[in-house]
């Protein structure tokens, strides 16, 4: 919800989720994205996003030498497909691309810029200042560093700390966010799986170990099921 009422500021064109790897940016702007969608975000009761949103996934794009004119065609390979838009003629990629989103309002969805940093924020600049209305959505775990530019932070998952973890009531333990992911994970698949007195040590330990992130912390859980909290420690 914060996100989206960021992105339903007049003044918002550059919003970047900042965060480290795997800790759950692209799923909260597709999570956001999908929000606005089924709402229909408005601003001064008019549609914020009459053209669409569009989730443009640059993960998988890694230029040996990210440069101009590489990266441009790139980007506007990426979009253009995420758009369903086909370019024509022999003009450069990437202008063919400004001249289509010139009159859009439309949530541009960038998730997973950081390889491509910092020749990409010189294409967002020239995307937003040529298209008044697009509004940039980005993951990265860098900035972009443009003035107009928006930073979100997206935290690590609550750990408790060493302390608390010693001597908190079991039932208390899962109310911190890293805890009880991984609890829910583990019981989706083992539904008999539960926080001991025997294993809370050791899983806290594996916690931390991943220092609450997201996607760990998920991987951590599925092995739970086959292995103690002690032996994936040991391994």
């Amino acid at each position: 919800d914060l996100i989206c009422d960021k992105l339903a500021e007049e003044n918002c064109r550059l919003l970047t989720l900042l965060g480290e790897t795997g800790v759950g940016k692209s799923k909260l702007a597709y999570a956001a994205a999908q929000r606005i969608i089924d709402s229909n975000l408005t601003v001064s009761k008019a549609k914020i996003f009459p053209d669409g949103v569009w989730f443009v996934p640059l993960s998988a794009v890694n230029l040996s030498s990210p440069a101009a004119p590489g990266l441009r065609n790139e980007l506007a390979i990426a979009i253009a497909s995420a758009m369903k838009h086909q370019f024509v003629g022999s003009q450069p990629l990437f202008h063919q691309l400004l001249l289509f989103l010139r009159h859009k309002a439309t949530l541009l969805i960038l998730d997973g810029v950081e390889q491509l940093l910092p020749e990409l924020s010189a294409c967002c600049l020239e995307i937003l200042q040529a298209s008044p209305q697009i509004v940039l959505l980005v993951t990265a775990t860098h900035p972009l560093h443009l003035v107009n530019e928006s930073i979100f932070p997206i935290p690590n998952l609550a750990l408790p700390s060493p302390t608390e973890g010693a001597y908190l009531p079991l039932s208390s333990l899962s109310a911190f966010s890293t805890v009880d992911l991984f609890l829910k994970r583990a019981q989706w698949l083992l539904p008999s799986y539960q926080l001991s007195a025997a294993n809370r040590h050791d899983l806290l330990q594996l916690c931390r170990w991943v220092d609450g992130l997201p996607a760990a912390v998920e991987i951590l859980a599925a092995l739970s099921v086959s292995f103690t909290p002690a032996q994936l420690l040991a391994a």
